[in-house]
């Protein structure tokens, strides 16, 4: 592909559990490649990553707006465990955890903004469990696609923290939220959907189409039986291995998502999502927070240079110079004035002029904290 021709770029933030480890590692290629978020034509996120880029999206900054992001996960304020909710749990009627702390985090920090007010296009999947149809015949459940695009059936004046509740929404695990549960059910991975998306939006072939598609790691997790008569202890109560379902849902539409995107656009793909040096399950509020650590080291030490040699050689990464305030202009031409040179009265010898060579001022480039717009 030629250098000037038109290519629409998206990232692409998956769900999980993970969201300190992509955040940073997301702050790690926006601190070495300054601006690269600004090339970014289309975000789309999955629950996790759905919180993750709106998060990002509502904030001055990248850097702020990342930090923002990378705190969320961390301080995991929402991942306080009610024994109350555990025991009603075991009944079967209820989820294994409430949401009321995860939705009360999501206000703070995106307050009342509907989704079309962002300043940047965003696609959030989310699965509805009944689209409330009059004719019994077209009722069913069904997977929504939220966005801002000028595309029919949008939902983009719907409020931002509603729908990313919707997309974070795990079945059993929390509430399904005003009707809907996670969008990671269908696209864990969001590529695909915004690939179809970015299709309809532009209209251009898929040979114009871009995606970096940043994952939560790959967890080494399988299931490990003497038989294969395999009953509902063993795909959801098995204790080695809770919700084995779940994880075998979200974890094959990950790499099978992967896949068929990277055979669609070749080298106009590339995922970023480390090995895991050990399997992480879902497990109660004092293991989660000591595997913070382990997340957060993974994703401070991951090795980047592939990811980094794809966004520059793919044109994701043009910094700009920071603009030059009034007073450094001032200093610069003050550090730079050469004062003439005169002779002495007396002279017994002409002498040629002295040549005077003046370095020219030199502005420093630093990481771009420009506003996030359009």
């Amino acid at each position: 592909m030629s250098s000037d021709t038109k290519r629409f770029r998206i990232l692409s933030l998956d769900g999980g559990q993970r969201g300190v480890l992509m955040a940073r590692m997301l702050m790690r290629l926006q601190e070495r490649l300054p601006g690269f978020l600004d090339q970014v034509d289309l975000f789309a996120g999955t629950s996790a990553g759905a919180m993750t880029a709106a998060i990002a999206l509502t904030s001055p900054s990248w850097k702020v707006g990342l930090k923002r992001a990378h705190d969320f996960w961390s301080e995991a304020k929402f991942a306080k465990i009610n024994p109350l909710q555990n025991i009603l749990s075991l009944t079967g009627k209820f989820p294994l955890t409430s949401n009321a702390a995860m939705l009360e985090q999501l206000e703070i920090h995106l307050g009342d903004i509907t989704l079309e007010k962002l300043s940047r296009k965003l696609v959030i999947p989310a699965f509805q469990l009944d689209n409330g149809a009059k004719d019994p015949a077209f009722r069913n459940w069904t997977p929504r696609l939220f966005h801002n695009l000028p595309l029919e059936g949008s939902g983009s004046t719907e409020l931002l923290r509603d729908v990313v509740m919707r997309s974070g929404s795990a079945p059993i695990v929390s509430p399904a939220y005003q009707g809907y549960v996670d969008g990671g059910l269908y696209a864990n991975n969001p590529s695909l959907c915004a690939l179809a998306l970015a299709k309809d939006y532009t209209g251009l072939p898929v040979e114009q189409i871009e995606i970096f598609s940043v994952g939560m790691g790959q967890n080494p997790i399988y299931l490990n039986k003497s038989t294969d008569n395999l009953g509902y202890m063993d795909w959801f109560l098995d204790s080695g291995h809770a919700m084995a379902m779940l994880n075998a849902v979200a974890e094959s539409n990950l790499k099978a998502i992967s896949y068929q995107c990277g055979r669609l656009l070749e080298s106009g793909f590339y995922r970023l999502d480390p090995r895991l040096p050990r399997a992480f399950y879902r497990k109660n509020e004092q293991q989660v927070r000591a595997d913070m650590d382990a997340w957060e080291g993974i994703g401070a030490e991951v090795n980047l240079v592939s990811a980094e040699t794809w966004l520059v050689n793919h044109g994701w990464h043009k910094p700009v110079k920071a603009k030059t305030s009034a007073k450094a202009k001032t200093n610069a031409l003050q550090r730079n004035k050469v004062k003439a040179v005169r002779r002495p009265a007396r002279q017994t010898k002409p002498k040629a002029d002295r040549v005077v060579k003046v370095a020219a001022a030199e502005t420093p480039v630093v990481p771009s904290e420009a506003p996030i717009k359009e």
